[in-house]
């Protein structure tokens, strides 16, 4: 995974925990947490690249 595409996803990730005012950030949840979070979006990642795909 290359750096602009983590910087995307902790971007990502920071905006749901503002939004849902959690007192979480990417310093302290655990690494299986992280993981988790990770598979969730390289699934979401797989799905758009799918969507534009059948747009072409």
């Amino acid at each position: 995974m290359g750096k602009h595409q983590r910087d995307l996803i902790n971007l990502m990730v920071k905006n749901v925990l503002k939004k849902h005012q959690a007192d979480l950030n990417l310093d302290n949840i655990s690494s299986e947490q992280k993981r988790e979070i990770r598979a969730i979006v390289e699934n979401i990642q797989a799905e758009v690249e799918q969507f534009l795909d059948k747009k072409k």
